[in-house]
């Protein structure tokens, strides 16, 4: 018996430690329980209890791919993944037929979250992705306008909550 009180007692306190921090203020349910699964291995009932995932009513088109870069849960770091996808873009748009190209960078998020700590973090997602695209344009110039507008504008077809919304969008147009 005591034991198990200890037990709990213990895993109380990791819930206690884990909600005090900020950050986990803003966790979903489902991402609280799995941060007390990795640090202490036990799940609780309302952990084991199934989270119904919001479903998209399409899947990412290669145009979706090739737009937008993707962004991890609540970060700002680019993935080595979307590095390469940047330093592809700039490739393109160092070549010829695409000297002429001026960007209009707009970074979004998930509805995970504060609206004002989700516009902050869209923001910082597009800063990061023109910082990159700057070092390596012909002309860092050319990215024109940055801006972020948070969990306003979801993905078409995509429920606000999914993970494809934490993303920056660019759009290309004739540099005037």
């Amino acid at each position: 018996m005591l034991r198990c009180f200890v037990f709990f007692a213990v895993f109380a306190m990791g819930i206690w430690a884990l909600a005090r921090e900020s950050h986990a203020q803003e966790m979903q349910d489902a991402e609280l329980c799995e941060a007390v699964f990795r640090e202490y291995g036990v799940r609780s009932e309302v952990c084991n209890a199934p989270q119904p995932k919001p479903q998209p009513d399409r899947e990412l088109t290669a145009q979706d791919r090739e737009s937008h870069i993707f962004f991890l849960s609540g970060g700002s770091r680019l993935s080595p993944q979307m590095g390469r996808q940047v330093v592809l873009l700039a490739g393109v748009l160092n070549t010829a037929p695409m000297k002429d190209a001026c960007l209009r960078l707009t970074g979004h998020s998930d509805a995970s979250g504060g609206r004002d700590a989700n516009r902050r973090l869209s923001e910082q997602r597009a800063e990061v992705v023109a910082a990159a695209l700057r070092r390596r344009l012909d002309r860092g110039d050319r990215v024109e306008e940055v801006r972020g507008v948070g969990e306003e504008t979801p993905l078409e077809g995509w429920p606000s909550t999914a993970r494809e919304n934490r993303r920056v969008s660019i759009e290309a147009r004739r540099c005037q």
